[in-house]
């Protein structure tokens, strides 16, 4: 896969993800634009060298908001809940498009989704060949958000190259101590333990983005998730050993009196093994594969005692 740096890029979600692709593309020489909604969020962006952009999605349509032409465009929105996931992803990617310069468009789009978008599998294996069919209100609208960027790209800048990227659960520094402190407590996990968790060190994630932005012929849609798939079991107790908590205690084990039935339901409807088939396509160097890596780096960033 041929790669050239993008000389500018334009970042949709400068949040725990897009912020720290801001800060490699910065770093690598390119011009970088990020749109945010808060002006102090905006000076400590241009204060890091990201040129920002003050305002809200979705866009309205007769706002007078002029989105910069650059060479690549990064869609990492997360969910605010201030709104519904409806407009956030499926009416502001919309609202971005429509912005776009048609003379002048970007060549790549690369939209961060997710793999809930696969539903609830039974622990099955699913790949990017796996038709999606979601369970939950947020895979369907990461559905919706994909088909709608699909279909907008190609009415509008048929010649920009849409990559979606289906990430599994993002983990990384400082997205912890809640847990830590949960299991410290001694407090029940949601599930039984033995579902599978399909999981990114967020480091990981950044790199894949940052060669799929660079790459001249990348593969349409990727599951990015590390190969070594764990159960919740696997990652919390993993977790408690490093952090010198307990054991963890899952809602739906015979060691808990929470409610069995519900909590098991509520699991399934993500249980699956997220594997790609194109993951290996992408050259970037991933650093944590193994979560017992991914967990030991980010307790030590994060600087959990």
């Amino acid at each position: 896969m041929s790669m050239d740096s993008p000389n500018s890029l334009l970042i949709l979600g400068c949040g725990y993800l897009g912020r720290r692709v801001a800060d490699r593309a910065v770093a690598a020489g390119s011009k970088v634009h990020a749109v945010t909604r808060s002006e102090s969020r905006a000076e400590d962006l241009a204060a890091a060298g990201v040129h920002p952009v003050v305002a809200s999605l979705p866009f309205d349509s007769g706002d007078s908001v002029t989105l910069p032409s650059t060479e690549s465009l990064l869609w990492a929105v997360g969910f605010d809940r201030s709104s519904d996931r409806q407009t956030i992803w499926v009416e502001g990617v919309q609202s971005v498009v429509h912005k776009l310069d048609r003379d002048s468009p970007p060549r790549r789009f690369c939209l961060v989704s997710s793999v809930s978008v696969y539903g609830d599998r039974r622990g099955e294996a699913v790949d990017e060949m796996t038709e999606p069919a979601p369970t939950t209100e947020s895979g369907r609208a990461c559905l919706d958000m994909e088909r709608s960027a699909a279909e907008l790209l190609r009415q509008r800048v048929p010649s920009t190259q849409l990559t979606v990227l289906r990430l599994g659960g993002i983990y990384g520094p400082g997205r912890l101590l809640r847990r830590v402190e949960s299991l410290r407590q001694n407090q029940p996990l949601p599930g039984t333990g033995s579902e599978w968790l399909n999981l990114i060190h967020v480091h990981d994630a950044a790199t894949i983005i940052q060669a799929v932005l660079r790459s001249q012929n990348a593969p349409d849609l990727i599951n990015v998730v590390s190969p070594n798939i764990v159960t919740r079991q696997q990652y919390y107790a993993l977790l408690a050993e490093q952090s010198g908590a307990g054991a963890p205690i899952f809602e739906g084990s015979s060691a808990s009196t929470g409610n069995a039935s519900a909590n098991q339901g509520r699991q399934r409807s993500g249980n699956k093994r997220v594997m790609s088939r194109h993951l290996s396509d992408v050259d970037a160097a991933r650093l944590y594969d193994d979560p017992a890596d991914g967990l030991r780096q980010a307790m030590k960033e994060s600087q959990v005692s």
